[in-house]
């Protein structure tokens, strides 16, 4: 216990140091998605988590920093032990997970593990519960969660931290690691992320008692490791205009622990992911039209790859029987989004169009490769009028339209081409919001939001439990 204490101290030296040298980073303000053209307006709704925040509740997760906000649950999810979160009993697929206004959600499914993003890079995490802007586009439902990067505002910046966890238990080590550059130049800018977090298992109580497949002492397959790099490249020929561009690569493996429980109706698995990996290039832009209009666009291209291995047992060995496999997906994900903005008197008028083609592939060891693919639009419109210093109205109606381009199933030893299922829906909604005094907020809002079905929704089999819909 006193080499771990000596070990944690001399880490806080190192990063006193670093802080005394460069200071805190800056919001990426072209990463937020705003009712607004040239300022916040009170008591909105969006909350948000700071890195400071972050880092002084040692928040490494951006699943562990959502369980801070009220209404808002951390939860494993089901087999797969997906961390996530139901903002107001909505669950990830009613909202939808963003970095800098660029959706990240996995196009089979909707989901989005927030134990595999860590929060090391980021500068703020933006929730929206219920009420957010129909600007972000489709699927919003529940509301949106928004993950903010990191800009420099000095000309060198930077932070370095990391730390080492010893368990009681031996094989219960973990590990982490991280790193922040920046430098901004004026008329342009750069930033550098990365990130390590590791973790060999954790420890189960003294009392536990032992089940068929969990005996006690070291958790079973409760290993995991997450490393990220984030790089940002900015331009700013003038105050109001600016273009960046991004890069995040994301490398992941896990093991998913298997049931402890004794109800004889639950199957157990035998899971794991040899990799879990993301990336995705993007660029934003801001350009000043004059007389307070501006237009702002989005580009970019996203890929998700992964395996997942089912064995026989918990020695993770063998795959000889019915229920062990080894699956593959090879998904990408590209769009587009343009936003324009003007203010008109005491009115900030908004109008946006959001583009999403997905596209799914998925295997197994003994299978031929399935294709999916949809496109999705949003057309929207949002009015926000400012009544005074403290109160503002928000008028917003998208028309969302999800359009089934492709989607194959395998069925006795053939493949075959699922019916066309396309689909539509309007989306209107309208708040006001008061600033009671800087400590309270009130708010009153009606909306009529729908959830266009996934992939998986309409066209997986369940491993056998379901047909299509």
């Amino acid at each position: 216990m006193l080499y771990k204490r000596k070990f944690h101290i001399r880490l806080l030296v190192l990063a006193l140091l670093l802080a005394e040298a460069v200071q805190a980073e800056e919001v990426f303000e072209l990463g937020r998605v705003k009712v607004t053209a040239e300022q916040e307006l009170p008591g909105l709704g969006t909350e948000r988590i700071d890195a400071e925040v972050l880092r002084e509740e040692n928040r490494e997760t951006v699943a562990e920093a959502l369980d801070r906000i009220p209404g808002v649950t951390l939860n494993n999810f089901g087999p797969r032990n997906e961390q996530g979160v139901y903002v107001r009993g909505f669950d990830r697929r009613q909202v939808p997970v963003f970095i800098d206004g660029i959706p990240i959600y996995v196009p089979y499914d909707g989901y989005v593990d927030l134990g595999r993003f860590t929060t090391y890079d980021l500068a703020e995490i933006d929730i929206d519960k219920s009420f957010s802007s129909v600007l972000y586009g489709s699927n919003t439902l529940g509301g949106a969660i928004n993950l903010i990067s990191r800009r420099p505002r000095r000309a060198l910046e930077g932070e370095l931290g990391g730390g080492y966890t010893r368990g009681e238990i031996s094989g219960s080590d973990g590990a982490r690691g991280w790193i922040n550059l920046g430098t901004n130049q004026g008329h342009w800018y750069a930033q550098f992320s990365g990130s390590y977090l590791k973790q060999d298992s954790f420890g189960l109580s003294d009392d536990y008692t032992a089940t068929r497949y969990e005996d006690g002492g070291l958790r079973e397959n409760a290993y995991r490791k997450d490393t990220k790099v984030n790089l940002k490249l900015g331009y700013t020929p003038s105050p109001k205009d600016e273009y960046a561009l991004g890069y995040v690569n994301q490398q992941g493996e896990k093991g998913t622990p298997p049931y402890a429980g004794e109800d004889s109706s639950v199957t157990t698995r035998f899971w794991q992911w040899p990799y879990w990996n993301k990336e995705s290039l993007y660029g934003i832009t801001q350009t000043d039209l004059g007389d307070g209009a501006t237009l702002k666009s989005r580009l970019y291209y996203d890929i998700f790859e992964n395996s997942l291995y089912s064995y026989d047992d918990k020695t993770y060995t063998t795959q000889t029987r019915r229920y062990a496999f080894q699956s593959w997906y090879d998904d990408y994900t590209y769009g587009a989004s343009l936003e324009y903005g003007k203010p008109l008197g005491e009115h900030t008028l908004k109008l946006a169009l959001n583009y999403k083609f997905d596209h799914h592939e998925e295997h197994d060891n003994v299978e031929p490769v399935r294709t999916f693919e949809d496109r999705s639009y949003s057309l929207a419109l949002e009015d926000t009028y400012q009544v005074d210093s403290r109160q503002s109205l928000v008028a917003g109606i998208s028309y969302d339209v999800r359009d089934s381009v492709r989607a194959e199933g395998y069925e006795n030893g053939e493949i075959f081409d699922f019916k066309d299922n396309d689909t539509s829906a309007w989306n209107p909604q309208i708040g006001y919001f008061m600033e009671l005094d800087s400590a309270n907020q009130g708010r009153v809002t009606l909306s009529r939001k729908t959830r266009l079905p996934t992939i998986k929704d309409r066209y997986s089999y369940r491993f056998g439990t379901a047909l299509p819909n």
